[in-house]
């Protein structure tokens, strides 16, 4: 009883940055409005982009907290050949990996007159790729157990 009433203070802190992030999506959406047809819109477009995803990927978070514990189960790959999972989510760290070094390359030999934008661009792809990095991670180890 006590795992489940955790879980849910944990679910009722991030649902109420659900509604947070609800309304900050709003600012974003108008900001990329005004900002429309510049390349700053880029970076806005983006960003709105990203807030969708963490509204959307904090709402299954939620779901999944609040699920009763016989419906939950434990993480089952179905999967009759863990190792060539492994494998693969090695090679796609692997490419994570390499796109890091690409952008942050390309960074390097920028010479534009905007470059900051572009900058902050590829910043945040290496910044994704990263990301990517540490959930393949938590993806092998949840593979591996």
């Amino acid at each position: 009883m006590k795992r489940q009433k955790e879980r849910e203070l944990f679910a009722k802190a991030l649902e109420w940055h659900v509604g947070e992030e609800k309304k900050i999506l709003e600012e974003y959406r108008t900001l990329a409005t005004r900002l429309m047809g510049t390349p700053a819109s880029l970076v806005a477009e983006l960003i709105l982009e990203d807030e969708h995803q963490h509204h959307a990927l904090l709402l299954q978070v939620v779901n999944q907290l609040r699920q009763p514990a016989k419906e939950r189960t434990k993480c089952i790959i179905l999967d009759d050949n863990p190792e060539a999972l492994l494998q693969e989510t090695r090679k796609l760290r692997e490419h994570e990996k390499e796109s890091v070094q690409v952008c942050r390359k390309l960074k390097s030999q920028m010479n534009l007159t905007e470059s900051e934008i572009y900058e902050a661009v590829l910043d945040a792809l290496v910044s994704d790729s990263e990301k990517h990095q540490r959930l393949l991670l938590a993806v092998e180890k949840s593979i591996k157990t």
